[in-house]
């Protein structure tokens, strides 16, 4: 049986990047996955923090209603403050836009691109782009690019080509960038899918968060994020231990109910010219 502590700690993890517990929980050696555990963590122990202090305003009995009032006010508005410039949060941003800059060199290094002295690739690119283009049922297309997209050649005629000549639809578009990133190294796609999932996960708790600390607060309702979860809402993928924040974190010092003083701290393979029987 949790304690109350323990309660509002499962609360928090399951309304604030809840799939970083579940989906998204990889080694500790990929060190974007640190990055965004360790944001998340951090804006969930800021708005832990902001919570506990408006408990501890609550519970002074030497303090009138409206001093009540003013202090949770002032403790909100120094809380959301901190959130601003939780600096973990940008390190995330920053760890997770280096792992793909190092996914799309992998796929660059695939796809070719012909040089003007390099006629004989070149020509092989138009005739890529002219068989495509003689398809017209977009099912045919398909089967084509799905048949022939292992080749190199394909993807880089047609993804290098200007959109006039190609005429690619988005699905078009799609299947040969997994044909490449496949190429490249085949967990490629789903580690970029997961990826920018979580980031994405992060970027909305990130805003949800200073809305979470008005509510408790009593601070701006009309603008508040959605109630924190009950017990029988809480997932049970999320029911596990509370995940510590890893070493080398940057957590603001939480405030003192009675006298709030948040300290911002802002750290702030080249193809081949060889021609293929394309039919």
């Amino acid at each position: 049986m949790m304690n109350n502590k323990e309660y509002e700690a499962l609360q928090l993890r399951a309304s604030l990047c809840p799939g970083l517990e579940v989906e998204w929980e990889n080694p500790p050696e990929h060190t974007h996955w640190i990055e965004l555990h360790r944001a998340a963590n951090e804006l969930r122990e800021v708005v832990a923090h902001a919570r506990a202090g408006v408990k501890a305003i609550d519970q002074d009995q030497d303090l009138t209603p409206p001093a009540r009032k003013r202090r949770k006010h002032e403790l909100a508005r120094q809380t959301m403050a901190v959130l601003e410039k939780v600096p973990s949060i940008e390190k995330a941003r920053q760890s997770v836009a280096s792992v793909q800059a190092r996914w799309q060199a992998k796929i660059d290094a695939v796809l070719t691109k012909p040089t003007a002295e390099d006629a004989a690739t070149a020509t092989l690119f138009w005739e890529v782009r002219d068989k495509l283009g003689q398809l017209k049922d977009p099912q045919d297309r398909m089967k084509w690019i799905e048949k022939f997209g292992n080749d190199p050649l394909i993807p880089s005629a047609l993804l290098h080509g200007p959109a006039g000549l190609t005429n690619l639809s988005e699905a078009e578009t799609a299947l040969l960038t997994n044909k490449v990133e496949a190429l490249a190294d085949p967990a490629i796609t789903d580690a970029k899918g997961k990826v920018t999932r979580a980031l994405a996960e992060l970027e909305r708790a990130f805003r949800a968060a200073p809305s979470m600390v008005a509510q408790c607060a009593g601070l701006n309702k009309a603008a508040a994020a959605r109630p924190l979860p009950s017990k029988a809402e809480l997932p049970t993928l999320v029911s596990k231990t509370p995940a510590a924040t890893p070493s080398g974190g940057n957590t603001p010092t939480p405030p003192k109910a009675a006298s709030p003083n948040w300290t911002n701290k802002s750290n702030g393979a080249p193809a081949t010219a060889d021609k293929p029987n394309w039919t």
